[in-house]
């Protein structure tokens, strides 16, 4: 092997490895409150760092032979097995996502509904070699999806103003003074000329595409809001 082919190898190397550090980055930050999970695929290991299979959260090594180990520890409830079966059928075959949603009995002999998500990682020859993934409390998502219901504009899913504007103040409370805030406002020329010519349906299809195109910028920024305010009218705010 040439110095040449060495150095590729070791840069195909560190390419893989900052891949998964994003993956497990964009998961974290995303999602502080979950617990990260592996899935190595040729060896059958599935690595849990939020105990839910088993095992205390101070012994909780790896479980070999997945599927069959946990299905024979008699944490999953029966009727879920289905789904469980599905989910391992899906990471052993290299499915590029793979998501399933069980009820399992969980430390305390206290029953749980959990949800497993993951990414396929592949490695130099575009071969699927593992899973990272979250799991979470489904049912803290599902009561976070209802206290959130008051603070969103109903047709776009972005927030309602009251909701932006007491957020926006929450930040800029807790902010250092060496961090900046922008506002942007973004409007409908003639909104409701538009909707005289084109009716309600296509003026509801322009702000959702609006609301849209601004929250995907806003993901990309840590403290970021957008809202509607008016029909026609939305605002977003960042600190930098």
């Amino acid at each position: 092997m040439t110095v040449s082919e060495e150095k590729d190898i070791e840069i195909e190397r560190l390419r893989r490895a900052l891949t998964e550090e994003k993956v497990k980055a964009s998961i974290l930050s995303e999602y502080s409150r979950f617990g990260l999970w592996e899935y190595h695929i040729s060896d059958d290991l599935f690595y849990q760092y939020k105990s839910v299979f088993g095992g205390s959260a101070e012994n909780n090594g790896p479980i070999s032979n997945f599927k069959e180990t946990v299905i024979k520890r008699g944490v999953i409830f029966a009727d879920d097995l289905p789904e469980f079966e599905k989910f391992c059928y899906d990471m052993e075959h290299g499915k590029d996502e793979v998501s399933c949603e069980i009820r399992v009995i969980g430390e305390n002999s206290e029953a749980a509904l959990v949800k497993f998500e993951g990414r396929l990682i592949r490695d130099e020859n575009d071969l699927p070699i593992k899973y990272i993934g979250r799991v979470l409390d489904a049912n803290c998502e599902i009561n976070s999806a209802e206290d959130m219901s008051d603070k969103l504009d109903p047709l776009t899913g972005v927030y309602n103003p009251a909701a932006f504007r007491k957020l926006a103040e929450e930040k800029l409370k807790g902010a250092n003074r060496y961090r900046g805030a922008g506002l942007l406002a973004v409007g409908i020329d003639n909104f409701r000329d538009i909707i005289a010519k084109s009716g309600v349906e296509y003026t509801d299809y322009l702000q959702k595409t609006i609301a849209k195109i601004l929250s995907g910028i806003a993901a990309c920024e840590r403290d970021s809001l957008v809202a509607r305010v008016r029909d026609g009218e939305f605002l977003m705010f960042s600190m930098f």
